[in-house]
């Protein structure tokens, strides 16, 4: 049957949902209620009293009857008046998401086979090895074992490789350019046959970014700088948690290439720290102090690999289609 609503009862009831605070103050009501069947609805309301009443007296409206034009008047009507209530609503934002942990490499560019040829200066490449062993295991159909081998050797190897000349060209002097990050990454992928993957670089990242990031597995290095002047550090991202309305949990997540490990024990490790307001020249930035001391850090960059999505494939290969057919015609 056609659900009714009276047209003054309905703003009377806006005014009263106001008046008492909302959804807040419901429970003031006797018996109220708003049923939803396609365009029409109607208001339940019990005992309300006479002056309340005569709002009711009135020729009710058919929603099904009306034409588009006052649907559209009433629907304006309607949101005028839900507007302040929203008003006083506070928007929240939460970005909570992680990768896992167990499925990361746990390379330290500490050990003696990498410092001797890049110093203290490998973060790098030793973190991409860390990030990457996470890329290879979640996407083990894909790569197989080709992006950094299965052992702690094979990921040795897979560091001074990626650092060479031909990659990200790290040094023991200057360690690595981040401009040379993007390219390198994906000269290397190339060589290993996957060159569709997508490799891009995020100039000071947000929240919202990070976590896009991590639901979407992919590989996540973020760049780190100093407040102050000096060398800057990189390491593998694996969660953050973040609330526009609670900052004292505010927090990310990673595995650093110059603390991997617990002790001897085989497995990566997290390092969380806990967010700190810092801007950067007119952009607030999403930053940290090192854990243990005094020195504040933000993250000016982060490089990310996924792999493109299906529909992407197809999508090349309409393209590739198109341009064989126009191809054709033009020689035949």
């Amino acid at each position: 049957e056609p659900i009714l609503l009276t047209g003054d009862g309905f703003f009377f009831f806006l005014k009263r949902f106001q008046r008492d605070g909302g959804v807040a103050g419901l429970g003031s009501f006797a018996t109220e209620a708003l049923r939803g069947c396609m365009c029409c609805f109607k208001v339940v309301w019990n005992g309300v009293g006479e002056d309340d009443q005569r709002q009711f007296d009135r020729k009710p409206i058919n929603l099904c009857q009306l034409n588009s034009m006052k649907k559209y008047i009433l629907a304006l009507a309607i949101a005028a008046g839900l507007l302040p209530i929203a008003g006083n609503v506070k928007a929240q934002y939460v970005y909570s998401a992680s990768e896992e942990l167990s499925l990361f490499g746990y390379l330290n560019q500490r050990d003696p086979r990498i410092t001797t040829a890049l110093g203290d200066n490998g973060c790098v490449p030793t973190s991409w090895v860390n990030s990457l062993n996470y890329f290879q295991n979640v996407n083990s159909s894909y790569f197989g074992s080709s992006l950094v081998g299965t052992s702690y050797q094979d990921w040795i190897n897979t560091d001074l490789t990626l650092a060479g000349p031909k990659y990200l060209n790290t040094t023991s002097a200057s360690g690595t350019s981040p401009l040379a990050i993007v390219p390198g990454l994906e000269s290397y992928f190339s060589d290993l046959g996957f060159p569709g993957l997508n490799v891009t670089f995020q100039k000071l990242p947000s929240w919202n970014q990070l976590y896009q990031n991590l639901i979407s597995l992919s590989a996540t290095q973020l760049l780190l700088v100093p407040f102050e002047s000096g060398i800057g550090h990189a390491v593998s991202l694996v969660a953050i948690n973040w609330d526009s309305n609670n900052s004292a949990i505010n927090s990310f997540s990673y595995v650093d290439p110059e603390n991997p490990t617990k002790g001897s024990l085989p497995g990566s490790t997290l390092t969380t720290v806990p967010f700190a307001n810092y801007n950067y020249g007119q952009d607030t930035v999403v930053a940290f102090y090192y854990p243990g001391t005094t020195d504040g850090y933000f993250i000016q960059g982060s490089v990310v690999v996924t792999i493109p999505e299906p529909s992407t494939y197809l999508l090349f290969g309409i393209g590739a289609l198109a341009l064989i057919v126009v191809y054709r015609r033009k020689v035949a």
